[in-house]
């Protein structure tokens, strides 16, 4: 041996359904399994994983690392298939980066006698990109970390329960999807937050208890068994969502004192935020709706194909809470996760003969104004208005 040798160290190291975990992991020369890039990464490394299906469970060991997909846009082409043993993708400490995969079939590890996270075991200050989470028999999502945890677009689908958070502040989740799943949250204690977030078809969209409060901003929670439950103290605050057509409201409110507060939301009637007919309100509960908060129809495109867009006419544009940040377009927020684009399609008055006419407007939103003894809509006030 001549000390010539060349070995590879990162700091990309690359995964193939292609390649083989006896390889050095280069671009060339790409691992089989995520598991061996994630042996093989040191901190802040990288692993770069090509479209496929990968049977394994993943470990970080407490890495902080990013494990990513070549597809992004196509989440649904990489999947990390758990085979129903354990949890699918163990992260219980350091800051990793996960991003553009789908995770499935898992069963969870143990926790205080049962089992918890069946899809990512969700450490602190961790980052969770373009993700599709199916079919997780436990908790797809579990936590027990005292700090928050963050979820960018991700869609959580047929899953038994998605979010568990034992305890500590709770996670963030902004621009995810929840689909069809039996319950979407049961947290202990903290606060998790759901930023442009949307509940649909799921049989409980959110539970809490332990004195938990939970933060909806600009989330459309529709078609629900049950929109909302709360207990032992439990808290929501309701900010620019939509909440409309789910078959039961708020309901169980018992122990401790919870409360609800909702400001520039709609909502389908007063029924669909709460019927307490058949629920036992505590003394001293907190229910706080204002009059920012609107009641009506909020005409939703399409929901039978999933299109949750806003029609022109629908009373939730330019309807969210006017302190926040400006839609795309630079109008004032709407309510609800999906906002109307009136740069694509420009709303106004289309009455030429009304004061506040619109000529760059394609649709009419019903906002004409009028001068005041204008009888015939012809732009003045002159005496063919009293004859």
């Amino acid at each position: 041996d001549d000390g010539s040798c060349e070995y590879y160290n990162g700091p990309i190291w690359y995964v193939s359904n292609d390649g083989s975990d006896d390889n050095i992991g280069n671009e060339d020369s790409p691992f089989a399994s995520i598991q061996k890039g994630i042996d093989m990464s040191a901190e802040g490394d990288s692993v770069m994983v090509s479209a496929g299906i990968y049977y394994e469970n993943l470990n970080n060991h407490a890495k902080t690392i990013h494990i990513v997909s070549t597809d992004l846009d196509n989440p649904e082409n990489t999947v990390i298939d758990g085979t129903n043993s354990g949890t699918v993708v163990y992260f219980p400490g350091g800051s990793p980066t996960l991003n553009g995969f789908k995770i499935i079939n898992g069963t969870g590890s143990e926790f205080e006698g049962g089992l918890a996270g069946g899809g990512i075991w969700v450490g602190s200050n961790q980052h969770f990109y373009n993700l599709i989470i199916n079919d997780i028999q436990t908790d797809a999502v579990f936590s027990e970390h005292s700090q928050r945890s963050y979820f960018w677009n991700c869609k959580f689908e047929n899953n038994s329960k998605v979010i568990r958070q034992h305890r500590w502040i709770g996670m963030v989740f902004t621009d995810c999807k929840f689909i069809n799943n039996i319950e979407t949250l049961s947290n202990w204690d903290g606060a998790p937050i759901f930023n442009k977030c949307l509940f649909y078809n799921n049989t409980d969209a959110l539970n809490s208890f332990g004195g938990t409060t939970i933060n909806l901003y600009n989330c459309t929670i529709i078609n629900n068994t049950n929109a909302f439950i709360a207990s032992e103290g439990s808290k929501y605050y309701v900010n620019s969502s939509i909440v409309w057509g789910n078959e039961n409201p708020l309901i169980d409110l018992n122990l401790q004192v919870p409360g609800f507060t909702a400001r520039y939301s709609l909502f389908e009637s007063m029924d669909n935020i709460i019927d307490t007919s058949d629920v036992y309100l505590p003394n001293g509960y907190i229910f706080d709706i204002d009059s920012t908060n609107i009641i009506g129809n909020p005409h939703i495109v399409d929901i039978d194909n999933l299109d949750f867009s806003l029609n022109a006419i629908s009373p939730a544009i330019d309807s969210g809470d006017p302190d926040y940040s400006l839609d795309p377009d630079g109008t004032r927020a709407d309510m609800g996760a999906y906002y109307f684009d009136q740069i694509e399609t420009p709303i106004g008055c289309t009455d030429e003969l009304a004061i506040n006419y619109n000529e760059a407007a394609d649709f009419d939103d019903g906002s004409c104004l009028y001068n005041v003894g204008d009888v015939n809509y012809d732009g003045d006030v002159n005496i063919q208005d009293i004859i």
